[in-house]
């Protein structure tokens, strides 16, 4: 292993000092593994036979257990840490993203960075795009203003086409065969507190509302009541381990690996459900174009505004939706959910 990363350094040294010939092939990254903004243009191009043309690359953080793999002409799954991983990197005429940055080896190469969401918390001390992308696509004129700042990146690149994974907002899956028969379906989709790639700490406390176990007994025993059932889906980076240990009728955890094993994405689900309970994420931008309830839940405003920050002007940008600092708001937020009135605010 030690012997394998010497010379993965040293092929990133050499690629960038040395002048690789670029091949027809097109490099495609997203996190998790073939999932979000990039898979949907991915999938596209595909339609259109474009896997014919070029030789195609998915760069993966782990192997991927995934019948489309093999179906698939002139497609190959690779690691990133490997020396063909690091070779399909630089040599490929064009590289699509959506989370982690791609190294830009030659000018001569196209670099399109789909976004994994807009600017909702401060990012710009920790994460900013290079200036050899290309082109980054954003949701709206509002939305490429604060992004340009948020990520430190000409306004110029940006293009306001909208995000290729909101397409599944609007189509129809009869959930109840994943979840069972209730009245309403909440996703609830939080951002990190503390995230497991770069140390930060946010705030004090892993998961808005449900600080202990009582306190999501309660939320359970509430939603029963209302025939709802609230699907958990944490943070990739979060430790919500305890959590996720109470085994409880209405209120669920789920994660990537369920998603997969049930052929539908992230966004099929939540398209599906009848309310968005999240916080500080860029998924609320996105769940506007539904026209559906928002809870938020910003029971740790003050400890993420002081720790990470927001970057745009938070009362004004996510008027649409209502807030949550308790266990009792949430439980209300839920009762005029179930009762179908607006709790939009």
């Amino acid at each position: 292993m030690l012997i394998k990363n010497v010379m993965i350094h040293f092929l990133q040294k050499l690629y960038f000092l040395v002048p690789i010939p670029l091949k027809k092939s097109i490099c495609f990254e997203s996190q998790p593994d073939f999932s979000d903004n990039t898979r949907y243009v991915f999938e596209e191009l595909i339609l259109r036979g474009y896997n014919k043309k070029y030789k195609m690359y998915w760069i993966l953080n782990k192997p991927l257990n995934n019948s489309f793999v093999n179906k698939t002409e002139n497609v190959e799954f690779i690691e990133r840490k490997s020396l063909k991983g690091i070779y399909a990197v630089a040599c490929s005429k064009v590289l699509i993203s959506c989370n982690s940055i791609f190294q830009k080896h030659s000018s001569r190469q196209k670099y399109i960075h789909l976004m994994h969401g807009s600017c909702i918390k401060d990012c710009s001390n920790h994460y900013q795009y290079p200036d050899n992308i290309d082109v980054v696509t954003d949701l709206s004129p509002y939305t490429i203003e604060n992004d340009a700042k948020g990520f430190a990146f000409p306004k110029e690149k940006f293009v306001d086409i909208g995000f290729p994974r909101n397409d599944d907002l609007f189509k129809k899956r009869d959930i109840s065969k994943l979840f069972g028969t209730f009245d309403k379906y909440v996703y609830w989709l939080p951002t990190y507190r503390q995230h497991n790639n770069v140390y930060a700490v946010h705030s004090d406390i892993s998961m808005p509302i449900l600080y202990n176990k009582k306190i999501a007994e309660k939320v359970n025993s509430f939603a029963r009541e209302k025939n709802t059932l609230i699907i958990v889906k944490p943070h990739p980076s979060q430790d919500v381990s305890k959590l996720t240990e109470y085994k409880l009728s209405n209120l669920i955890f789920i994660d990537d690996a369920f998603l997969m094993s049930n052929r539908i994405s992230n966004y099929e689900l939540l398209g599906n459900c009848s309310a968005l309970l999240t916080d500080y994420s860029s998924v609320y931008f996105d769940y506007l174009l539904c026209n559906k309830p928002i809870g938020l839940c910003w029971d740790d405003y003050k400890s993420y505004e002081e720790n990470e920050g927001f970057a745009i002007d938070m009362e004004t940008a996510m008027a649409g939706g209502e807030k949550l600092y308790s266990c009792d708001d949430l439980c209300s937020f839920i009762m005029r959910l179930a009762n179908s009135e607006d709790v939009l605010v």
